[in-house]
């Protein structure tokens, strides 16, 4: 079997010179042509051994070598899609994050009211709220997944919207996605597992 290994590596595009951060990752070997990269954020050099010993990168990590080595003893196949089909998606899955279910509307609701906004943005975020809520599938946060991102698109395309109506839609919903992957309530914001551009959908 080839060698397996987890690292967290520090700017790999060599990049922080000029821009002052790099981007933290995990580098996921899993085997001789198979590697999985995983973004933990963007860091200056002085900063970095205080986020890698981090209790939540720690987690990560564990994480990663807790799934190559259950994937080794069931006899998987060593592939980024197999490992991918662990690390991110629930249910059935035992090495998924467990989580308690979370009521996004009334998190996406609360979050819009304590926002120090214009008034003018915060009628267009209410209104994404309430797309949302009529769509019907989205309600708390294990309901945000691409599968239903993907159908909360199709439901918006039903003809009274514009593309560019619909992209605020979807900017406006990253909003709260993003900021409860951040605080970790989420494993991963359902955003970067899809492509929304120029009407169509393409999974990443």
């Amino acid at each position: 079997m080839a060698k397996q290994e987890v690292v967290v590596i520090f700017d790999r595009k060599k990049v922080a010179d000029k821009r002052g951060k790099g981007k933290v990752e995990v580098r996921v070997y899993i085997s001789r042509t198979e590697r999985k990269y995983i973004s933990l954020g963007d860091v200056a050099p002085d900063e970095l051994e205080t986020f890698i010993s981090s209790p939540k990168v720690c987690a990560i990590k564990k994480r990663c070598e807790q799934i190559l080595a259950a994937m080794s003893v069931l006899d998987d196949k060593l592939s980024v899609e197999k490992f991918d089909s662990y690390y991110y998606e629930t249910g059935d899955n035992p090495f998924a994050k467990s989580k308690n279910s979370v009521n996004f509307l009334q998190y996406m609701e609360q979050s819009i009211k304590q926002e120090n906004i214009r008034e003018g943005t915060r009628k267009h975020k209410i209104c994404t709220l309430e797309a949302i809520r009529r769509f019907g599938q989205i309600k708390t946060t294990k309901d945000l997944t691409r599968e239903n991102l993907v159908a909360f698109d199709q439901w918006l395309r039903d003809g009274t919207r514009s593309d560019v109506a619909i992209n605020n839609y979807h900017k406006n919903f990253r909003i709260y996605t993003k900021r409860l992957a951040t605080e970790n309530v989420i494993n991963i914001d359902p955003y970067d597992l899809v492509k929304f551009k120029r009407g169509k959908c393409k999974e990443r």
